[in-house]
């Protein structure tokens, strides 16, 4: 049983992440980038968004550790000099990511209403890990969605900063995770969220 629940979160979340990395690319090439495009990233192939890290290993060790589990794919090559409005349009193109995992989530949440959660609770699974994968991709640390969002409001020294630290963003995130307890860094606040924010679609989408 612990196997099987493991190939379902591992499934859920690469084939969530698959439609993510796919929202960048389409936006992207919509406002005028066709980077993604011209690498093949358009594409529902997992195998051209994967990352052995973040898609496989990491979501599969913190759901063995505990019992939840996020990830990442392989980021979308984005060129924001050739997007419409320069940094404005870099954060759309950020924002249709974690979209994207609400979409999945709100029509997972129908179908829960219709069906139940299904075996091993794949329908409410899938509404939980997406409204996850939304929240934490919102972080403002980049390279995640959430520093691209903030790029327009933080000034050239605001950007630079991003920039300097986007090599190490991951290490950062890993380090807050597991050095930094609540109340000073807010793990506990995204825990809050899912939980709040997956019941109240489930709640308030009529059958």
């Amino acid at each position: 049983m612990v196997v099987a629940e493991v190939l379902v979160v591992l499934a859920i979340i690469l084939g969530s992440l698959v439609i993510h990395e796919n929202a960048h690319a389409i936006v992207a090439l919509r406002l005028g980038d066709p980077t993604a495009q011209q690498q093949g990233r358009i594409t529902l192939n997992p195998i051209a968004h994967l990352d052995i890290v973040g898609s496989l290993i990491l979501p599969l060790f913190l759901f063995v550790a505990t019992g939840s589990a996020f990830g990442y794919a392989k980021p979308v090559p984005v060129n924001r000099f050739m997007l419409r409005n320069g940094d404005r349009g870099f954060a759309i193109v950020a924002l249709a990511g974690p979209v994207s995992n609400m979409l999945i989530a709100i029509v997972a949440a129908f179908v829960l209403r219709l069906t139940g959660p299904g075996p091993l609770g794949v329908v409410l699974r899938v509404i939980q890990l997406n409204v996850l994968l939304a929240a934490f991709n919102l972080i403002p640390i980049p390279p995640l969605d959430g520093s691209r969002l903030i790029r327009p409001f933080v000034g050239r020294g605001g950007v630079q900063l991003l920039d300097r630290i986007e090599p190490y963003g991951f290490l950062l995130l890993f380090a807050l995770l597991y050095l930094v307890r609540p109340p000073y860094f807010p793990f506990d606040l995204i825990g809050w969220f899912v939980q709040n924010i997956s019941g109240l679609l489930i709640r308030l989408l009529p059958l």
